[in-house]
């Protein structure tokens, strides 16, 4: 491993004995570096360790992860495998996220024990599906290799007179700013011990730590900010955020590099846009090209209308209502609202797949215990008639035996249309966060499909049509919101009636 003079927060991370630490932070400042360090760390110190590094983009992995891989430890990752053995039998596999989706590896995956997993430019992911996914796998036994500890403690207090790697024996050893590395294995010597990575040895050496982190760049609330940044988010210790503006590695950075970034802050408005982002760390910001209701949800959290607690709790007085996107082969896909007032509160969203309808109606009843509401009306799609593929009966039908309260929706003749009433809708809506945090995933996430042979990379064009995906489902479902609530009563006058559906029919 290359000697570098790490910062405070990149030790932060690095050392961190948290089980999911995370660094967002902005552009120079040292990410990958501390990610990689990391994942050869804990390759050092456990016996026939497996870690896996993943990207999303094939491309960005083998461009960009594997060769600052290379360039950082001076290992080689052959392409043929794409996984790297450590001089101690520890092996670290580099994949993308198709490959984590489908095919061999999905089922490798599947299959395997790991010690520990990193996902780099985590922003670049959609959801926190696929760090779920790994979560699920960290169940390696771990030994600790005692050879390696002994040749640390001895690289501590004792210079390297012999010549040779204290690590592998090899007699290829570099000086490298004044200290010592080799460049087959890459172990390297500081010639002052460093007390945190003496306490991380001390803590690796008496504990198997099973390990999953991301690192990441600012790009709004989405899952990588609720889980490592939001001060709300819920198992702090067990998550730990770290996070860091490139000025904070400024003095590891060109001087032009940096006051090139300087300029940006009163350049153009995308260029005081990335500014914010990719170099103060603001989470403010985000891009998700052609999205449909991410600047609305950014206003909604500007004025405070997405949170959680006071003022997002369900109001006891009136009556819950749901509108649900059905699946039969793909997910389900159901909010619950509210009219108080002007207001259309936004007290819960759920997604799942592979259930029958048996389940949802338990869950929506659950719900309804637990924040004891009252249930109005449960408004279904026009094709509720479609039929349960494991039972062969119609889904409305079964809902109503059921003893659930559905209320057909009527066919749109445009998606579009229906975009458009729901994007006017939104100054009237708040979300309670906590409850709601898939479903504005996928309100963030629902953008037009791209015509790839009319954009360039100047400019981006769309068609009228959206794009179908992971995120259809909830922004179909609360399309539906927009059509149900006119149907609604809850407390509000004639005239508040009146002045909502003049504003978004």
């Amino acid at each position: 491993m290359l000697a570098k003079k790490l910062n405070g927060y990149q030790w932060d991370f690095l050392t961190s004995e948290a089980r999911f630490p995370g660094m967002v932070s902005a552009w120079g400042t040292g990410k990958t570096l501390v990610l990689i360090q990391r994942a050869v760390k804990l390759s050092q110190c456990y016996k026939q360790n497996l870690g896996l590094i993943v990207r999303k983009v094939f491309q960005e992995l083998r461009d960009s992860t594997i060769k600052d891989f290379e360039t950082y430890t001076g290992l080689k990752v052959p392409m043929g495998s794409r996984d790297v053995v450590m001089p101690g039998g520890s092996r670290i596999m580099f994949r993308h996220l198709e490959e984590l989706t489908g095919g061999p590896t999905r089922q490798l995956i599947q299959n395997v024990n790991l010690g520990f997993f990193a996902i780099e430019q985590a922003e670049e992911f959609e959801s926190g599906e696929q760090f779920e996914m790994l979560r699920g796998r960290l169940r390696r036994r771990l030994t600790p290799d005692e050879d390696y500890f002994a040749a640390y403690e001895a690289r501590q207090f004792v210079l390297m007179e012999s010549g040779k790697c204290l690590s592998c024996g090899s007699v290829r050893i570099v000086e490298g700013d004044g200290n010592p590395t080799c460049e087959d294995c890459g172990f390297f010597w500081s010639r002052a011990e460093n007390p945190r990575m003496t306490a991380f040895h001390k803590y690796l050496r008496s504990h198997e730590l099973r390990s999953g982190w991301v690192i990441a760049n600012a790009n709004g609330k989405n899952w990588v900010w609720r889980n490592w940044i939001s001060p709300n988010r819920r198992n702090k210790e067990e998550f730990p955020g770290v996070e860091a503006t490139t000025f904070d590695n400024a003095h590891n950075l060109p001087s032009d590099f940096v006051r090139d970034l300087e300029s940006m802050k009163d350049g153009t408005e995308t260029q005081q846009r990335k500014y914010r982002r990719y170099v103060l760390n603001c989470h403010d910001e985000a891009d998700i090209e052609g999205s449909y209701y991410l600047k609305l949800i950014q206003e909604a959290r500007k004025q405070g209308r997405i949170g959680s607690g006071v003022g997002f709790d369900p109001d006891k007085s009136v009556s819950t209502h749901t509108a649900w996107d059905l699946g039969v082969s793909d997910s389900t896909s159901i909010w619950w609202f509210q009219k108080v007032g002007k207001e259309i509160r936004i007290i819960h969203y759920y997604e799942n797949c592979g259930e029958g309808l048996e389940h949802y109606i338990r869950y929506v009843d659950s719900v309804g215990s637990r924040l004891k509401l009252r249930y109005g009306s449960h408004y279904w799609p026009h094709d509720g008639k479609k039929r349960d593929l494991s039972t062969g009966k119609e889904l409305l039908s079964t809902a109503r035996e059921m003893g659930l309260k559905v209320t057909p929706l009527r066919r749109e003749k445009r998606v579009v249309d229906g975009i458009e009433r729901t994007r006017k809708l939104f100054p009237y809506c708040t979300f309670d966060e906590s409850e709601c945090v898939g479903g504005l995933d996928a309100l963030e996430h629902y953008q037009r499909r791209k015509n790839s042979s009319a954009s360039t990379e100047e400019k981006s064009v769309y068609s009228d049509t959206p794009l179908h995906d992971w995120s259809s489902n909830g922004a179909d479902a609360f399309r539906y919101v927009s059509a149900a609530v006119r149907k609604t009563g809850g407390s509000m006058t004639a005239e508040e009636v009146k002045e909502l559906q003049a504003a978004y029919s």
